[in-house]
């Protein structure tokens, strides 16, 4: 009987395969995150500063999308 601990190479294998699609993953889903905090940073200023008394009510219904939006991407976020 052997003496200590040899790895198998078909399972170290399979091991760095594992945690590199999980790192790949964990980058994807880092990048979609910074991408939905900018495109919100950069759109929302615009869209909610238009308070001119003629476009008042598309601001609203502007501020009604973006809400229904983030709301959408809020519940893809909860569903993966």
């Amino acid at each position: 009987m052997q003496r200590g601990f040899k790895l198998d190479f078909y399972f170290t294998l399979a091991m760095v395969a594992i945690f590199g699609s999980a790192a790949g993953v964990f980058f994807q889903l880092q990048e979609a995150g910074s991408e939905v905090d900018l495109l919100s940073s950069s759109m929302s200023p615009l869209v909610r500063s238009r308070n001119d008394a003629s476009n008042i009510n598309q601001t609203i219904r502007l501020n009604q999308e973006l809400n229904e939006l983030e709301q959408q991407l809020e519940m893809l976020d909860l569903s993966q």
